[in-house]
């Protein structure tokens, strides 16, 4: 059984990978949602998780259109020092359990291991918002995914918001 995290916690605000890549292409939106996050949510915190950081990493080697991985080595000499994104670590082997229930219960795609994980660690750490444009993650039916899978574990699932989202609701 997973660790009882504490209760959601709104201004914790798990990053996701493309959040991330979009931050160092100055994606004006992207950026307006973080600092909508920011003025907005008091004491807001911006997380990353190693599973968040491998994906950068991955395509910063990988990604087959050079400009994209000129953007994911960007984010990655950033994203701490210069845009303040918090380094936050939970145990991989219980957020990628957790996730694969998800992914068995069909909730996020079964071929989506990270973006599974993702969600189970923002839940592991009691996250309040996850901000991704990935929509394997924004289609989760939240409720479901607490019912089905979250609740056995006493995790809650964080309010997952797209930046365009964010920047409509929050201001």
């Amino acid at each position: 059984m997973a660790p009882i995290p504490p209760l959601l916690q709104a201004h914790l605000v798990v990053v996701d990978s493309n959040v991330l890549i979009d931050l160092a292409a100055q994606e004006n939106r992207v950026w307006e949602a973080v600092e909508v996050l920011r003025e907005k949510v008091e004491g807001c915190r911006l997380i990353v998780f190693p599973i968040v950081l491998n994906e950068v990493r991955n395509i910063a080697s990988n990604d087959m259109r050079p400009e994209v991985r000129g953007y994911a080595n960007d984010a990655l000499a950033h994203m701490f020092k210069k845009w303040g994104m918090c380094p936050e670590y939970v145990p991989l082997e219980i957020a990628f359990a957790i996730g694969q229930e998800l992914r068995d219960r069909q909730l996020i795609p079964y071929e989506e291991r990270n973006d599974a994980g993702i969600l189970a660690s923002a839940a592991l750490f009691g996250a309040g918002k996850l901000l991704t444009r990935n929509w394997h993650l924004l289609n989760v039916e939240q409720a479901r995914a607490e019912l089905l899978v979250l609740d056995r574990h006493n995790l809650k699932c964080p309010l997952i918001m797209a930046p365009d989202i964010v920047r409509k609701a929050l201001r």
